[in-house]
């Protein structure tokens, strides 16, 4: 290499380097204009995808139109399929107590193509809220009802889905008749849940009621400061549920059940609110989609 070769190299990776920088800032500005290019049916697809996950989180069932899938699936439809317009779901029911104009007339916008619509019968909600209907079954007929005292706080290094794990305070005693039929009025009053509801705190539960029946029993645990109860069927843990609409009702009881107890003496009753949709407001007078219960 010459004297004259050894002064042109760096200037000829100069060269290179900046075609590299070039290439560079040019793939990042195609990359930035095709996530940012208007795709109103990328659009489409997201936003059905999106729609049909709040759905099944608010406890819907959507049945897709390709009977050998299974009901409320968890795969994502491919976005070609949306967009040649497949049918991706037959039918769509809706949970008990969901705010129905306002999701149906989203749901007339991103799913015209269902063919069948309908809302859960209450029964079947409180069968999901308790762990079936044999169990609904125990607590409007048990052999013996009980409550319990517990001392609010869950075992340090533990999962408090277990009953286990919720010491007790004191043992448990009979539920008087008078009262036991208010609770359970006040338990299986479908409208007093807002059903698939979001909880914000970590319930810690003070007491817990039993409905017994054979080998067979209900557990439910209140919270009173989140106003949140845990039902179990058979020491299974099934779910967690605001009570706000009974709240009331259910804490008069337990204040009547412990009335040395300052803690429970001390629940401070809620006010009345009124409930709204999630429109949070009245539906749209053009709203004339059916809905029906069965």
């Amino acid at each position: 290499m010459t004297a004259a070769d050894a002064i042109d190299e760096p200037a000829r990776r100069r060269d290179w380097s900046g075609i590299g920088c070039a290439v560079f800032i040019a793939a990042f500005f195609a990359v930035v204009v095709y996530y940012r290019w208007p795709d109103p049916d990328g659009d489409l697809v997201r936003q059905r995808q999106i729609f049909a996950e709040y759905l099944v989180h608010q406890g819907a069932i959507l049945a897709p139109a390709d009977a050998s899938h299974p009901a409320n699936p968890q795969f994502a439809f491919s976005p070609r399929r949306l967009r040649l317009g497949d049918k991706p779901y037959s039918s769509i029911t809706l949970p008990y107590g969901s705010s129905e104009h306002f999701v149906v007339s989203r749901a007339k916008e991103l799913f015209p193509e269902v063919v069948e619509w309908s809302v859960l019968p209450p029964e079947t909600a409180l069968a999901r809220l308790l762990g079936g209907a044999e169990a609904v079954d125990v607590v409007r007929n048990p052999d013996r009802f009980e409550v319990q005292r517990l001392k609010g706080e869950v075992l340090p290094h533990s999962s408090s889905d277990s009953l286990a794990n919720h010491p007790a305070q004191g043992d448990p005693f009979p539920v008087p008749p008078e009262i036991a039929a208010r609770i359970t009025a006040a338990l299986l009053n479908p409208d007093a849940y807002a059903w698939g509801g979001a909880h914000m705190c970590d319930p810690v539960p003070g007491v817990r009621l039993t409905w017994y029946r054979g080998d067979d029993q209900v557990d439910v645990l209140f919270c009173f400061e989140c106003g949140i109860l845990d039902t179990y069927w058979n020491e299974r843990p099934i779910v967690s549920q605001g009570f706000d609409a009974t709240y009331n009702d259910l804490a008069a009881a337990m204040k009547e059940l412990f009335p040395d107890d300052q803690q429970i003496q001390g629940i401070e009753l809620k006010e009345a609110k009124e409930t709204t949709s999630l429109e949070n407001g009245e539906p749209a007078a053009d709203d004339t989609f059916s809905v029906t219960t069965h």
